[in-house]
């Protein structure tokens, strides 16, 4: 019960911490920002913050990490393997894309250019985030095939060419895109239906309505 607590405790705080992060990224930029300015923003010392984050790019990566779980948070497994294929894929790209909404953009282009520039923090970034959310979709996505004895086309390739392609669509719409940004949330029933064709072996299954 006490380890429980403890753990229930640790995680408020350093949702905490982010989100004064958030806050002070936004406002001053990644490189202007110093970890006594997110502690202060935080109403911490500079050592609590140190015990759950170890330095500024730490907290990038736990920004990064909290917009994809946001995503995820509504995400009903369950539900997802009820789907068909068309709904499938709509509904993967609804919970990537809504990960970057108009009252977080300025943090997802803080986190995001910082990972571009800075080669050690892009491979923990992909280490510790986009590789673990690539197979994790991978894996369901093969369970959701393997139930309904279909076989996706690409299989190994399909997850991965989504998330570029949703990443490719995020970075747009910090770039304050007109077109993109005007059909923001029409872009799931979009995109599945130019991407619907090509995602399942056609001799093995019937051709799509």
């Amino acid at each position: 019960m006490t380890q429980n607590l403890n753990e229930k405790t640790r995680a408020t705080r350093r949702k905490h911490i982010l989100e004064a992060a958030a806050q002070v990224f936004a406002e001053k930029g990644f490189h202007a920002t110093t970890i006594r300015d997110v502690a202060q923003r935080a109403g911490i010392g500079d050592g609590t913050l140190y015990y759950h984050f170890e330095n500024k790019a730490a907290l990038l990566l736990g920004l990064f990490s909290q917009l994809t779980e946001t995503a995820r948070q509504d995400l009903d497994p369950t539900q997802l393997m009820s789907l068909d294929l068309r709904d499938f894929i709509r509904m993967y790209l609804h919970h990537a894309l809504s990960a970057v909404q108009d009252h977080n953009i300025d943090l997802f282009q803080a986190v995001f250019s910082e990972v571009m520039v800075s080669a050690p923090l892009r491979e923990r970034f992909k280490q510790e985030v986009l590789q673990p959310m690539i197979e994790g979709a991978e894996l369901f996505a093969q369970q959701w095939a393997t139930k309904r004895g279909l076989k996706l086309q690409h299989d190994t390739l399909n997850m991965r060419i989504l998330s570029s392609l949703i990443l490719g669509l995020l970075i747009q719409r910090v770039m304050e895109d007109p077109v993109l940004t005007s059909v923001w949330n029409d872009l799931p029933d979009v995109v599945t239906d130019l991407l619907l064709p090509g995602f399942l072996v056609s001799d093995l299954n019937p051709p799509m309505p």
